[in-house]
């Protein structure tokens, strides 16, 4: 027991010696957080909600310290929370999570992997070490609540510190403690994403028959507004946009799996979204004719670009590759 804990410990203090700058990061978004609310200083409402981007745009130039010229950019990269002085809490999510996707793009572009199961596969150990990050980060919080609330109840102290406490709490849990946490669960890239008893469950018993059931509900739907002659409804658009990327997405996890009966549904992936691919520039054009357009509209039509040639792009064998996609993304949503 005591030499595995002194293991966890010696792996956090080398994911803390190889990350600095992220370090400072956190450590100063923090600190300016609880100034902010103290009114100790104007300015910076908007830094606790986008140093996630510069902490990944430093995660990422870290990944290439061992060039010199770009160790300079990544030394210098914790400046860039300067200009954050004149930020102000985003008004609309559309901007703040485009640019925050933007920024996740980068980095999973930067493996340089071609090769699909490599690429999935750090996408999901990814996923897996923001997973672990949450949890323990959330569990902090609930204790941290209810030790705080236990100490008030017994004592009858802390009557009107209620808003302090939670911005206080807030501000070390989740600007300094889950990226430490994600640091130290994503340190280790060799560390392979292997399937499990519950992951195969998640796949072949809950994820893929859900989509079997919306495919079927699309084509039905699809025969309906063909028979009749109609417009599809407006709404959906994003139905159409969440099923193609959840059909995309688990295509790529299903090499990974160790048993998989749906192959023969995943293997024709692009010719299955095709018809519903027709209804949703369908109903999207038509809601730009007679609406116009909106910033919800114009990254939708992004969006239905980047899955559009996503399903052109998986009838080849050569051009059907996620860093493909996730770089057309990047380049269309950073764009605009």
């Amino acid at each position: 027991m005591k030499e595995h804990l002194l293991k966890i410990a010696e792996q956090g203090r080398e994911a803390v010696r190889s990350n600095p700058v992220e370090l400072i990061i956190c450590l100063f978004s923090s600190v300016m957080s609880c100034l902010v609310y103290e009114k100790v200083i104007t300015g910076w409402e908007g830094l606790a909600y986008y140093f996630p981007v510069f902490f990944f745009i430093s995660y990422t130039l870290n990944q290439f310290r061992s060039n010199k010229f770009i160790n300079w950019f990544y030394a210098a990269s914790g400046l860039l929370v300067i200009p954050l002085v004149w930020s102000k809490i985003p008004e609309e999510p559309y901007f703040y999570l485009v640019t925050l996707g933007v920024t996740l793009g980068i980095y999973f572009i930067s493996s340089g992997q071609r090769e699909n199961t490599p690429f999935v596969e750090s996408v999901l150990r990814f996923m897996r070490s923001v997973l672990f990050s949450v949890v323990l980060a959330g569990i902090t919080m609930l204790l941290l609540i209810s030790i705080y609330f236990s100490i008030k109840y017994i004592f009858e102290i802390w009557e009107t510190g209620d808003d302090r406490f939670f911005t206080y709490a807030a501000c070390i849990v989740f600007i300094v403690e889950f990226p430490l946490l994600f640091l130290y669960f994503h340190h280790d890239k060799k560390d392979a994403f292997t399937s499990n008893k519950l992951t195969e469950m998640l796949l072949n018993y809950v994820l893929t028959p859900a989509l079997l059931v919306y495919t079927v509900i699309l084509y039905l739907y699809f025969v309906k507004i063909t028979i009749l002659w109609s417009l599809p409804k407006g709404n959906v658009a994003l139905i159409v946009l969440f099923f193609s990327i959840a059909l995309f997405a688990l295509k790529g996890c299903v090499p990974m799996a160790i048993k998989c009966p749906y192959h023969w549904f995943y293997n024709r992936a692009s010719w299955l979204v095709l018809p519903a691919q027709i209804m949703f520039w369908i109903g999207t054009l038509y809601r730009i004719n007679e609406y116009g357009f909106t910033e919800a509209r114009i990254y939708l039509v992004m969006a239905g670009v980047v899955i559009t040639a996503t399903t052109f792009m998986f009838f080849s064998n050569r051009w059907g590759r996620y860093l493909y996609v996730i770089t057309l993304a990047v380049g269309l949503f950073g764009i605009v």
